[in-house]
């Protein structure tokens, strides 16, 4: 990216960290996200930075497992 003001964030969520099954996509402009989901599941994550003058490449994909309250 040109600048680094990051002015939205796109995150992925996935069920394998292939991103090939499962996968979902949210832009959000803070990293708060509240989401219901099977907690039987690991699930993959990933993130990068939009701004005016473009994208930053993915993060590391990383797994989060689901924990029940």
């Amino acid at each position: 990216m040109g600048d680094a003001s990051a002015t939205n964030f796109t995150v992925q969520r996935a069920s394998n960290a292939a991103f090939t099954r499962g996968v979902s996509s949210e832009t959000v402009t803070g990293l708060t996200i509240t989401r219901t989901l099977d907690p039987k599941t690991t699930y993959y994550y990933r993130i990068r930075a939009n701004n005016a003058y473009g994208s930053s490449g993915w993060t590391n994909a990383s797994p989060f497992p689901v924990k029940t309250p």
